[in-house]
């Protein structure tokens, strides 16, 4: 049985803190048999954990400045002791994994139970998922590159591929043996239905040349106006549906995973935000005419920054989509960086 049990108290009920902040904390020596201590710390640091393994950031020991070490008998010791958040990452509740904040006294000997406190920016974040419509004049920017994002497209035609190809086995066997050809007709049929949606995707997204996305930064702070570039040409008319411009928050936890051929990395993701800006809607647009705008946007003060370790992430990207008519549907993102 221990000869002494500690706990740790801080000055704030709730145990809220943002960056900054001087955290005032209270130790309890409590003392039932008399005991020789040399040292008293106060261990903090972070940690990520939920879905995926478990991130743990460097532990902050401090020294307790008005212990004394030598001998103590029977009886309570109050200590007090304060220090300085200096840094993140900030607290965050997320659906596949939480950032969580641990403080904890320790003795040579005995470590007390651990104390979670949270710490932030000043503003809680909105936890759930949410879709914000925004209106034409609150803008934001961000970093985009040029190039379709082929590859849900590939994906596509591979199966398409798979199938046309199951239909051309299917009916070579039905042909030989005599039996009936529904079966291979079925599959050349979807199969040749979705060749033709995909080609015509593919022309369609053709109609597009110089497109160009430009922006001042790649690294935003909250509440930082930036501004943004985008500009295409026709090729053909084009009958636009919607351009419209997202910021998308992911949640992305990983865990590892041993099989016959090594260790491996597994991951789930959760998107658990989206900013959406329309720039355009409902517009055709001649052969050779070319689209232009420069568009500013705000970045929101109340989503988590950036959190990039080695299984927990949480990702911001800008994406541009253009929906039109015939089959167009073209998109492109990159990721950015939202400091904390």
């Amino acid at each position: 049985m221990s000869k002494y049990e500690l706990e740790i108290t801080v000055d704030r009920k709730n145990s809220i803190y943002k960056v900054g902040d001087t955290v005032n904390c209270s130790i309890t020596l409590t003392v039932t048999k008399t005991v020789s201590l040399c040292q008293l710390e106060t261990h903090l640091y972070w940690q990520a954990s939920g879905k995926g393994d478990t991130d743990r950031g460097k532990e902050l020991v401090k020294k307790v400045n008005s212990f004394r070490p030598g001998e103590y008998k029977p009886g309570t010791y109050n200590f007090s002791h304060s220090f300085v958040i200096d840094h993140g990452p900030f607290t965050y509740q997320g659906e596949l994994f939480h950032v969580n904040w641990f403080l904890a006294a320790q003795t040579e000997r005995e470590k007390s139970c651990e104390r979670i406190i949270t710490i932030n920016r000043g503003k809680p974040y909105k936890e759930t998922s949410r879709i914000y419509n925004l209106d034409i004049d609150d803008y934001r920017s961000a970093t985009l590159n040029e190039s379709v994002d082929g590859n849900i497209r590939k994906v596509v035609l591979i199966s398409l591929a798979l199938l046309f190809g199951l239909g051309l086995i299917f009916g070579g066997i039905n042909i030989e043996s005599n039996s009936q050809l529904f079966i291979p007709i079925i599959f050349l049929l979807i199969g040749t239905c979705f060749i033709f949606v995909f080609i015509k995707m593919i022309i369609a997204d053709f109609k597009l040349k110089e497109v160009c996305l430009t922006l001042d930064s790649q690294s935003y702070k909250v509440n930082e106006i930036c501004e943004m570039d985008f500009s295409f040409k026709a090729r053909n008319m084009l009958n636009i549906k919607q351009i419209l411009v997202s910021l998308i928050g992911n949640e992305v936890s990983y865990r590892e995973h041993e099989d016959c051929e090594g260790s491996s990395l597994l991951g789930d993701t959760y998107q658990f935000y989206e900013y959406r800006l329309p720039i355009l809607e409902n517009c055709i647009i001649k052969s050779g005419e070319s689209f232009s705008d420069k568009i500013k946007l705000s970045i929101p003060d109340d989503i988590p920054p950036t959190f990039t370790y080695k299984y927990n992430n949480i990702d911001w990207i800008i994406q541009v989509h253009i929906k039109g008519k015939n089959g167009l549907n073209w998109q492109t993102r990159r990721d950015i960086e939202i400091l904390g």
